[in-house]
């Protein structure tokens, strides 16, 4: 009897416990969110500004960008408010000696962790929500706004040297692009080449061509086969046909990784291996779209324990903790990415991963040495 009065009131405890450690999470957490939001558009404001200068509206564009830059944002501002929430509220805590009093009462760290590490699933969770959903469309339209106000409305009617893939076998390069008002495209000097083996390639040549409603149309075509570099097969053809629908502002201005969803890059990877085309930059960016979200988890984790470890040097350890924790992994992040990884020094998977890794092992270790 005893003993189950004895769960009953631990459990009880326990829910206490949670109430109380995310009462003073959320506050700092929402704080951090907010001013790491401000201090971004901040930096916006007064290193692209220049960008805007010449636009007829100034503060509208200004304005109409940073709101459509701001789900970007949100994308590394939920790991940093994160690591600036746990860290915080858990510093208070150890200074206040309310990290001795959890202990004496019998509850291990590890346990009283478990509503922050909770709050970082959601936060992980809803950033990929955000760069999934939200960021793919809002990335576009910022690149957008800031085009036509740094170069003018009207840039994105022609292109040169368009590049795509049609019919699942042809590379087609086209010379010329021009972007008609009704979504229709005209291209001239266009060619397509489908390398049929090490040694054997169909190359068609059109003089002319078009794009209306998910119909190509190529006109005065010459058609060739060679194999070794000598010409096997010649024939001329009036006009020749591929039925392919694709997005017609991607053809003037392609999306970047930002703009892809994880299932478009997939996409995007396996039609870049079967034409065997470098797709190391999108492997990156794919698992780059679960490593960013994790990274609240790993907050979550790391932050508490180093708050904890550090808090008997002052008040302001809480802060100074998150921001080391971030600067660490945003710097591993960055080498990662861009050095290690887009030089091929290591497979891209292990690239992405790798920060998360070493910091996952960094919060266990530490889990270990406080409890």
């Amino acid at each position: 009897m005893l003993c189950l009065l004895g769960k009953l009131l631990l459990s009880l405890m326990l829910k206490k416990l949670d109430y109380y450690i995310i009462r003073e999470l959320l506050p700092p957490l929402f704080m951090g969110m907010f001013a790491f939001i401000m201090i971004f558009h901040a930096g916006v404001m007064y290193t692209g500004y220049k960008d805007f200068a010449d636009h007829p509206n100034v503060a509208k564009a200004i304005f109409s960008y940073l709101l459509y830059k701001t789900p970007y944002y949100l994308n590394f501002v939920f790991p940093i408010s994160m690591a600036f929430g746990s860290a915080l509220s858990f510093s208070r805590l150890a200074r206040e000696l309310e990290i001795v009093a959890i202990k004496g009462a019998g509850i291990r760290i590890m346990r009283a962790m478990i509503p922050v590490i909770a709050v970082g699933f959601i936060m992980a969770i809803a950033n990929f929500l955000v760069a999934e959903y939200l960021m793919i469309h809002t990335e576009k339209k910022a690149r957008e706004i800031k085009n036509e106000a740094k170069f003018g409305i009207g840039t994105t009617d022609y292109k040169q040297n368009v590049t795509i893939f049609l019919d699942k076998k042809y590379t087609a390069s086209f010379r010329d692009t021009y972007r008609k008002k009704d979504d229709s495209v005209l291209f001239k000097d266009a060619v397509l080449l489908h390398r049929l083996s090490h040694n054997k390639l169909r190359l068609v040549h059109a003089e002319k061509g078009s794009y209306v409603e998910g119909v190509w149309r190529f006109y005065n075509v010459t058609d060739r086969l060679i194999l070794d570099g000598k010409q096997l097969y010649y024939k001329d053809l009036k006009s020749f046909g591929i039925n392919q629908e694709v997005q017609v502002s991607n053809l003037f201005a392609p999306p970047i990784a930002d703009e892809q969803s994880f299932t478009e890059l997939r996409k995007a990877i396996k039609e870049g291996k079967e034409h065997k085309i470098d797709v190391n930059d999108l492997e990156i960016a794919y698992n780059v779209k679960f490593t960013i979200p994790l990274a609240c988890v790993i907050f979550a984790i790391t932050g508490p324990i180093f708050a904890i470890i550090f808090a008997r040097f002052g008040g302001f350890m809480g802060l100074l903790v998150s921001i080391f924790l971030v600067m660490c992994y945003f710097n591993a992040h960055v080498f990662c990415t861009s050095i290690v990884g887009k030089n091929n020094w290591l497979p891209p998977v292990i690239s992405a991963w790798l920060p998360n890794t070493l910091f996952a092992i960094v919060g266990i270790a530490g889990v270990r040495k406080i409890e």
